[in-house]
This record gives C-alpha cells, structure tokens and sequence, in this order.
C-alpha cells in the first residue's frame, strides 16, 4: 500500500504520471497494488470538495485506489465540505497540510478536526513535507514540531493517523512521547540506512511504504526499502501497510 500518492497538476512545474491512469501503470510496474491518492488541486482549492469530487469519479474505475480527501481547517467551510463529501463520495481517509495550509497542528482549528475524525472514526494522513523548504519559494512551507505532534495526538481516539513525509530524526523524536501514530517512508530521502536506524529504534511495526509520487520518484522510497539490512518480514510489513 502506498499512503502516499497524488493525481492531478502541479501548479509550479509539470509531472509526469500525474493522472490516475499513468500512476496506475507506474504502481503496477512497483508491484505496489493498492494506495491513499490525493488531488493536488484540492491544496489548493478554496472550494476543496469541487477538485475531490473530480478525482472521485476516476477514482469510481480504481477499485484498489483509496481516496483520502483535503480538508483544511483553517477555511470556514471546511465542515461544511467534509460532511458533504462523506455524504456524496467514499471517503477512505482524510489528508491535512499543515506544511503548506500555514496553521500548527497546535492551533485551535486543528484540534477541533482532530475531536471531529475522532467522532466519525475517519482516518487521517498527514502530510509533514510535500516539498523541500529550501526549495519552496513559490509555496510558503513550514516544518511541523515534535510538540505540536504530540498535542495534536492527545486529541485523536481511535483512529489511525500516519505522519507522511517525515524526517527519520523526526519519527523518532515523536515516537518516543507518542506510541500510537504510524509514519510512512517518503521522508527518508536524506540519508542512508534509515530503514535500519528506525528498526533499531522499535518501529518495525508503525512503518509503512509512501512514495509522494508522483511529485518525487517512486524509486527513491523503493530502493531506500528493498536495500535495507532489516528481515524480510519487516520489508513485507512494511509494503502491506496497516488497514486505516
């Protein structure tokens, strides 16, 4: 499973793959079989629900395509939308980004999200990156704190969250003072032998596979996995992911 896959258009440079059908060719070419997809025009989109009701009409053809909608707290609307889209499309999970949408997962507008998934036990991915900061100088980013994680969490009751994008020093710093959040491996870009490093750590089990693609290279994350010195039931683990 990847839990982290995106459809659609970039506003700053262009894709490749960047439709459903293109992505569907390029996980099979993986033998990844299933996947969380996102629309990318929904970040970006006052009106969120508009772009994810587009992506879930191709999505309807994608069986084993999950959709986990954008909803960001900080708009007015964003009640509004979540609880037409639950009424009008199937919603696998939602996705927040606080990384671009400006607001700390802190903030009052996050917590009061975190108290509603939890009253509807929706899912949640949570995307820490989408791009490098260094890099984003058409898009505002910002790099989320081990403590507003951890008071965010405190605020979650049985659903399942998975930081996506996260930095290996940054899982387990959180892990150490959270132990029920997953974390996906679309972060780990920044080094070698973090699989290992995160194994040695105890979080074999609170792993799982996340590409971004296509806004970066499915091979990255598949290479940082199929080359780690971990048992092979960690690396299958890992692939078959958790069910949100």
């Amino acid at each position: 499973t990847d839990y982290s896959a995106f459809c659609g258009n970039w506003p700053f440079h262009s894709l490749a793959y960047n439709d459903i059908e293109s992505l569907k060719k390029l996980h099979d070419k993986h033998g990844i079989t299933d996947a969380y997809i996102s629309s990318f025009e929904a970040i970006f989109y006052t009106d969120t629900f508009s772009a994810d009701c587009e992506l879930a009409k191709k999505l309807s053809l994608f069986p084993n395509y999950r959709h986990a909608i954008c909803v960001n707290p900080k708009l007015d609307n964003w009640r509004a939308n979540l609880d037409y889209a639950l009424k009008t499309i199937d919603v696998a999970a939602v996705r927040i980004y606080p990384c671009i949408h400006a607001y700390s997962l802190a903030d009052d507008c996050a917590l009061e999200l975190a108290k509603t998934l939890s009253g509807k036990k929706i899912p949640l991915l949570v995307s820490a990156y989408l791009v490098d900061p260094r890099l984003a100088h058409m898009v505002p980013t910002r790099a989320l704190t081990t403590d507003e994680c951890a008071k965010f969490m405190k605020n979650i009751d049985d659903i399942n969250v998975v930081f996506c994008g996260m930095k290996s020093v940054e899982i387990i710093n959180l892990a150490k003072i959270n132990d029920s959040a997953f974390f996906d491996i679309s972060g780990l870009r920044d080094s070698c032998f973090l699989i290992e490093k995160l194994s040695e750590n105890g979080l074999s089990g609170r792993i799982v596979f996340g590409s971004m693609a296509p806004l970066l290279s499915i091979s990255a994350s598949l290479t940082q996995l199929t080359l780690a010195e971990v048992p092979d039931e960690v690396k299958q683990s890992i692939r078959k992911g958790i069910a949100l």
